[in-house]
């Protein structure tokens, strides 16, 4: 009888164990958001076939996407798999008056607070999307280093055909789930 309880409290355990591990490709990577009203970021990410690059982020499969549209351009946008994107694609679709700044990067304040995870980044590549601060989305459309520090959120697919989008001017720009 005592042999029975013991076996059943392990079992028990075990159960409890499993279920609360968490994969560590669930904790980071570049995700795209499809359509949420469908299934949910938790299903899509434990569907979600990954490849680890050098940094311990893993781009997804194709089937999560966003895009940008810049002057009825469309572009490919990739997020990463954090709480900010997350709650980034949440406010989507979303036409925003995006405005210059520095002659690299175009600005919008968005109107809520998002989740921040800043990181100095060091090098800024054309095509990312980054958070600066808790509220001001960043779209970069040249390369150049930097000392601040931004949350991440994504990055444009084929960037360097945006630069020739960009200029000193103010832009608008729609952002969009996509399957």
């Amino acid at each position: 009888m005592q042999k029975a309880v013991i076996i059943l409290c392990c079992l028990l355990l075990a159960g409890v164990f499993s279920a609360c591990s968490v994969s560590p490709d669930r904790k980071s990577g570049i995700i795209a958001e499809s359509n949420t009203q469908s299934s949910t970021i938790s299903e899509q990410e434990s569907n979600i076939q990954s490849s680890t690059i050098p940094n311990q982020k893993s781009i997804v499969s194709q089937m999560n996407k966003a895009e940008i549209t810049i002057n009825s351009q469309k572009y490919d946008i990739e997020l990463y798999n954090n709480q900010t994107a997350k709650a980034f694609i949440n406010l989507l679709p979303m036409t925003v008056t995006m405005q210059e700044l520095n002659g690299n990067e175009k600005f919008y304040y968005l109107p809520e607070p998002l989740p921040t995870d800043t990181e100095e980044i060091g090098e800024i590549k054309a095509g990312d999307i980054m958070l600066w601060g808790n509220d001001c989305l960043v779209l970069f459309y040249k390369n150049f280093s930097t000392s601040y520090s931004y949350t991440k959120i994504g990055k444009v697919k084929n960037a360097d055909k945006i630069i020739s989008e960009l200029n000193s001017e103010d832009i608008k720009v729609t952002f969009q789930k996509t399957s």
